[in-house]
């Protein structure tokens, strides 16, 4: 059987046992339902690389950072993969690679947008 399936027969048979329950509500009485509903993460302030002017802006914003939020930035942005990035140890290397990397897709494509020089 597929999840799928499963999951048709599931919500067939909850709405079974609701409408069960609607028509006699003392069965409700009888059951004993306990819900556990998993705690959201806190979600940690995703830092916009786009928002900075300049590369030395970017640097010092980053400079605050410690090792574990660096490579989170890494990952959140999809700046590098885990192989790439598992050799850079120190904060300077991870701050270097963060703003190549932003350099990199700044710039990305800049070669096709220059002018070409004309001919006489």
């Amino acid at each position: 059987m597929s999840n799928k399936s499963k999951a048709v027969a599931l919500s067939d048979i909850l709405r079974y046992m609701a409408d069960k329950i609607e028509e006699t509500p003392d069965i409700a009485e009888n059951l004993k339902i306990d819900v556990k509903l998993k705690q959201d993460k806190p979600v940690a302030m995703k830092i916009d690389l786009s928002g900075y002017d300049t590369e030395e802006k970017l640097y010092n914003a980053l400079k605050k950072k410690n090792i574990k939020e660096l490579k989170s930035i890494i990952k959140e942005n999809k700046l590098g993969k885990d192989s790439s990035t598992s050799k850079l140890t120190t904060r300077s290397d991870l701050i270097k690679f963060i703003i190549k990397r932003v350099n990199d897709r700044y710039h990305k494509g800049d070669s096709f947008s220059r002018s070409m020089p004309e001919k006489e």
